[in-house]
């Protein structure tokens, strides 16, 4: 009897296309015609026939992130191709996903209808969000006294120092044990982060800040 061999998976990370002429509909029907099984992750729905897009509403980043991160954890993500990433929680993707066929999506939007510069006034709000987070001291994220003490001794004073550390990095440092890397871990991923991230140029400030003196 022959063994059945799984076939290769693939993840679309696009918009939803209401015509099905593209987005993750035509990239479905592609992977399909290639033999391998075909996953998705919606970033954006859109309005749109063959005549043309009259809008779009995006798919919250947490819950494009959650997409990505599900189908990771069960089927597995052998590849990954994007299209229309809208405000896509880029972390996850570059997490999971190893091999990654970066697609860039130029549609030609009614301007009436969709007003990009809003979305690129929200696309800096958010990186400002996130900057702001990465450089927020360990020490106010509430962690026990056991685990901030060990960032402490190893000198990693933001979230950005620390969500960049490998788990491997962490269990290297004295007194630190799984215990106080676990509940990281768990603080990581409240905040929508995990350690062994990668962050764009000037998400993290490297200057160093000096600690207030007593007077």
């Amino acid at each position: 009897m022959t063994e059945r061999v799984a076939p290769p998976t693939a993840l679309t990370i696009a918009g939803s296309d209401s015509g099905g002429g593209a987005g993750l509909q035509a990239d479905l029907r592609t992977f399909f015609a290639c033999g391998v099984h075909g996953m998705s992750a919606i970033t954006a729905v859109t309005v749109q026939n063959t005549l043309g897009v009259s809008g779009f509403t995006e798919i919250p980043p947490e819950v494009v992130a959650a997409q990505i991160e599900t189908v990771a954890n069960d089927i597995g993500i052998g590849a990954a191709k994007t299209g229309m990433l809208a405000m896509v929680a880029e972390s996850a993707l570059r997490q999971r996903v190893r091999k990654v066929a970066l697609v860039p999506v130029f549609v030609g939007y009614d301007k009436n209808a969709v007003e990009f510069e809003e979305a690129a006034d929200k696309q800096d709000d958010e990186k400002m969000k996130m900057k702001k987070l990465l450089n927020m001291s360990v020490n106010e994220i509430e962690l026990s006294v056991r685990a901030a003490n060990c960032l402490n001794n190893a000198n990693i004073t933001t979230v950005g120092q620390l969500a960049m550390k490998s788990e491997q990095e962490m269990l290297k440092y004295r007194n630190f044990g799984k215990k106080s890397l676990n509940e990281i871990k768990d603080k990581l991923t409240s905040l929508q982060l995990s350690l062994g991230m990668n962050f764009e140029p000037g998400l993290i400030d490297t200057t160093i800040k000096e600690e207030p003196k007593p007077e």
